[in-house]
């Protein structure tokens, strides 16, 4: 894993631990959790985790040590909120991402995790919204970690590319339609407009990093054949299931791994998903504070 932090070298086993029974899942999740190892950032709290779903992701970022733990859960879903275990310190809220339950100020950090790109709106105006309402409930000098889909996620899949080259292109509308529908993509847009939409909010932005490229994004299209195997989910926390989780975990690495020595701003290009690390300005009139 060559000079990786020892919590960025965890993410494979962390998110193989999580998501066994999925591979594919697994795999996304061990890159988005080494793209947040990365990152650095000191969430403080109270954290929000905004489209919380069943919290596993949020579990998940506890166990590699990326937070210390998640104060608060809000999702649309009522399925999920009950499925979610265990509770976040403060609890679980079903709510409206474009108008918050909380009040001006009321957090210290808010992780969106790949939940705006799924926000159902044509044109984009509703993630305007949402980025408002998140801005307004965190107080001065907070931050927001943000990770969104892109467009390149369905471009870079094997199946697309291999329909594209056929020139199928009736066939890739079908495919890709299809794939943001398993995956709630609804709102894939660009960075620079993502940037856009961040700064016009008033946030200034910390960092960028990029993932999922395409020699990644093929990976995942390959194990996402498997379609999981739920009935593992039903093995005890033992010599097997550990075992399932090693060989998983030690695959995530090694396509991790062997991933070819690239300028950033190459791999940003091709990427996937961006994780973007914003922060509301300080205010020295307090404004906006509980």
């Amino acid at each position: 894993m060559g000079n990786r932090s020892p919590r960025e070298a965890d993410s494979a086993w962390v998110a193989a631990e999580c998501y066994y029974w999925r591979p594919a899942r697994g795999f996304s999740r061990a890159l988005q959790l080494h793209a947040y190892a990365r990152a650095g950032v000191r969430f403080d709290h109270p954290l929000l985790d905004l489209g919380c779903g069943d919290g596993m992701f949020g579990r998940a970022l506890g166990r590699l040590g990326v937070v210390d733990g998640i104060d608060l859960g809000l999702d649309g879903s009522q399925r999920d909120l009950r499925l979610a275990s265990p509770r976040p310190r403060l609890g679980l809220v079903q709510g409206d991402l474009c108008r918050l339950p909380l009040r001006d100020g009321a957090l210290g950090s808010v992780i969106a995790h790949t939940v705006l790109s799924s926000l159902l709106t044509r044109d984009g105006g509703g993630v305007d919204v949402a980025l408002a309402e998140i801005y307004r409930v965190l107080r001065p000098g907070a931050i927001l970690a943000l990770a969104v889909a892109l467009p390149r996620f369905n471009e870079n899949l094997a199946i697309a590319d291999l329909l594209r080259r056929a020139g199928a292109r009736s066939l890739l509308a079908a495919y890709v339609r299809r794939v943001n529908r398993r995956h709630s993509h609804t709102c894939l847009i660009e960075p620079a407009l993502w940037r856009e939409k961040l700064e016009r909010t008033g946030f200034v932005i910390d960092g960028h990093l990029s993932f999922l490229t395409r020699r990644e994004a093929r990976w995942y299209g390959m194990l996402h054949l498997a379609r999981g195997f739920p009935l593992l989910r039903l093995l005890p926390d033992g010599r097997v299931r550990r075992g399932v989780v090693g060989l998983e975990a030690a695959l995530f690495r090694r396509i991790l791994a062997g991933a070819p020595t690239r300028p950033p701003e190459q791999e940003a290009s091709e990427a996937g998903f961006s994780l973007w690390l914003a922060r509301k300005p300080a205010s020295r009139s307090g404004r906006g504070r509980p």
